[in-house]
């Protein structure tokens, strides 16, 4: 920590992402509707991508099950997923 270390402060201050009490704009309707858009296709994306996380996970217990520990392709898509 660096204690008694201090720097003028310059320049404007902006509210970052932990900021309280902040007044936004109000959306005009388009905007809602393209926000409202967003975040459905955010969900939806999550959704496939916890699905396919789902299904590799399957694939690999049940080849491990079967005795084939060999599924290179699945293990490296897992690891971008994370």
């Amino acid at each position: 920590m660096l204690s008694g270390v201090q720097a003028r402060q310059t320049g404007d201050v902006f509210h970052g992402p932990g900021a309280t009490n902040v007044d936004l704009p109000e959306l005009d309707s388009y905007q809602e509707e393209c926000l409202n858009k967003a975040k459905k296709y955010a969900v939806e994306q999550n959704l496939k991508a916890a699905a396919v996380r789902q299904t590799i996970a399957q694939q690999q217990q049940v080849r491990f099950l079967n005795g084939d520990i060999n599924n290179d392709y699945s293990d490296k898509y897992m690891n971008n997923l994370k």
